[in-house]
């Protein structure tokens, strides 16, 4: 499946809205008519100054989107929700129940969209934040920020766990030696990570509920709510669809959510109260899987593979999954050169740190230059499309793994060191050197990918010339274009890296 997903000139939506006559209408049979919601939010102003006098977001997009037509603005989203445990644990029974209720919380919300309504396209896509650094990461935006942008989409990042609310409150601009932003987040309130649940339904809800003053995104016509996390929070993603989607219904009895996007997380679920038993649901628990019930998708690099992710024993088939999707990226490691020039800057304006990762501790290796953003895009859009249109996405992959017949498992490597199967980057297709997604085994140093490169010789014996290297990569771009696993934009980003690459030969 091939999508054309260039660039639109910004007037084609204001004449398809004239001509339709349809933008921001209760005609479309996908929007709610409006509601009270039960979230409230407040708007925080930004305020020019010095490092020390002024106050913006923390991890505000450090560049420019007006070049894009798109703004970023910060809430804060205030309600009362419940916490929850298991019905029935014991028989690992995905059904919860409440066991305190109306806790208070405020957390914040950091909005990119685009500047003209006309240019949505109906889809927000709701991230939960990653706290795993100690603070709040955009990692999904980070990766496919571009996709999002061109397709017209609206992102959203929820700070989401206690942890993060605290070092927004108490600690931010402190730790870094200067004390801007003191008073920005002074009100916000998490007791614990289990608040979380109800934060994502009233979030959705309120996104969904039509042109009230609470809305922040009250002149948009939201469409589709898709809730999307990478790594640790990826399993609130698989949670919160297996316990809360089922439930979380609009007053129309319309769903709240409408598509999910587990990114580079392991193979397990979090329990929805992490205080009775672990973060962690136990392997083998039938609540770590996808309920299928709704689109959704399970996206994999190299790294999350073999062993302590176990990814590979939540791989769920379409036969019997149909609307469940696994996709494992061969070569791509779980943080990549690509991630780490996009998260340099914003610790830099925001921390007044220049190392993003890995910590100082580990050893030195040569971050990868193959880009996961790439598989990562085609495929979130892919999700839109099937839950929008009802389009097939592309089918699963996995990537080889090899038993020695006793049921130790192990990637299937070729003779370059390069993993078998799985969603293949024409970069790991037309090889420039060896991509390895695990170079040491503890944490967190194995999150960072490592790459050897083929000497002059090796490129040389291997395809001849410059030119032919390109030939091959740009058939493989083609191809993984063709298939759905990669967009034209990426596509000529893959062309201009290996342009760099063939003129070394």
């Amino acid at each position: 499946m091939k999508i054309d997903h260039s660039p639109q000139p910004r007037w084609l939506p204001l004449l398809l809205c004239w001509l339709l006559v349809a933008c921001n209408s209760s005609n479309n049979s996908d929007v709610e008519p409006p509601f009270e919601p039960r979230a409230t939010t407040t708007a925080v102003a930004n305020v020019a100054g010095t490092p020390e006098t002024r106050s913006t977001p923390f991890m505000a997009w450090p560049f420019d989107l007006a070049v894009d037509g798109y703004i970023e603005e910060e809430y804060l989203l205030s309600g009362e929700g419940n916490v929850y445990d298991y019905l029935d644990d014991a028989a690992m029974s995905p059904a919860v129940t409440p066991i305190a209720t109306d806790a208070p919380f405020t957390t914040r919300l950091l909005i990119r969209r685009p500047e003209n309504t006309a240019a949505f396209n109906g889809t927000v896509y709701i991230e939960i934040l990653n706290p795993s650094l100690g603070h709040d990461v955009d990692y999904i935006w980070q990766y496919t920020h571009r996709a999002i942008i061109d397709d017209g989409a609206i992102w959203v990042g929820v700070t989401g766990t206690a942890n993060t609310i605290v070092q927004l409150r108490d600690r931010w601009g402190q730790d870094a030696g200067f004390t801007r932003n003191n008073s920005r987040y002074a009100t916000l309130e998490m007791d614990s990570d289990d608040q979380l649940w109800d934060v994502i339904t009233q979030l959705g809800e309120l996104l969904k509920s039509g042109d009230g003053p609470q809305n922040p995104l009250a002149e948009y016509v939201v469409e589709r709510n898709i809730l999307v996390s990478f790594s640790r929070t990826a399993e609130n993603v698989v949670t919160y669809a297996v316990s809360f989607h089922a439930d979380a219904l609009l007053p129309s009895g319309r769903p709240i959510y409408d598509g999910y996007f587990a990114s580079a997380g392991t193979a397990f679920g979090k329990r929805v109260n992490q205080a009775s038993g672990g973060p962690r649901l136990p392997p083998g628990d039938p609540r770590n899987f996808f309920p299928g019930d709704v689109p959704s998708m399970r996206y994999q690099t190299q790294t999350e593979m073999l062993p302590g992710f176990a990814v590979e024993t939540a791989r769920q088939s379409a036969p019997e999954f149909p609307l469940v999707r696994t996709y494992e990226v061969a070569g791509a490691a779980h943080i990549d050169a690509e991630s780490d020039a996009l998260g340099r800057p914003f610790l830099e304006q925001d921390l007044n740190r220049s190392d993003y990762f890995p910590p100082g501790f580990c050893p030195p290796v040569t971050n990868t230059p193959l880009r996961q953003s790439g598989s990562a895009s085609a495929l979130l859009i892919a999700l839109d499309r099937w839950a929008r249109l009802g389009d097939e996405p592309p089918p699963s992959l996995y990537i080889s793994l090899l038993d020695d017949g006793m049921g130790n498992l192990s990637i299937d490597f070729d003779a370059d060191g390069n993993a078998r199967g799985g969603v293949r980057p024409p970069t790991l297709d037309v090889p420039a050197g060896t991509y390895i997604a695990r170079p040491v085994p503890f944490a967190p140093c194995f999150l960072l990918g490592d790459y050897v490169p083929f000497d002059t010789a090796t490129l040389i014996d291997r395809y001849g010339d410059g030119d032919e290297f390109l030939r091959q990569m740009q058939a493989a771009v083609d191809a993984a274009i063709d298939a759905g696993y990669l967009l034209p934009y990426d596509g000529d980003v893959v062309m201009t890296d290996a342009a760099l690459i063939a003129a070394g030969f």
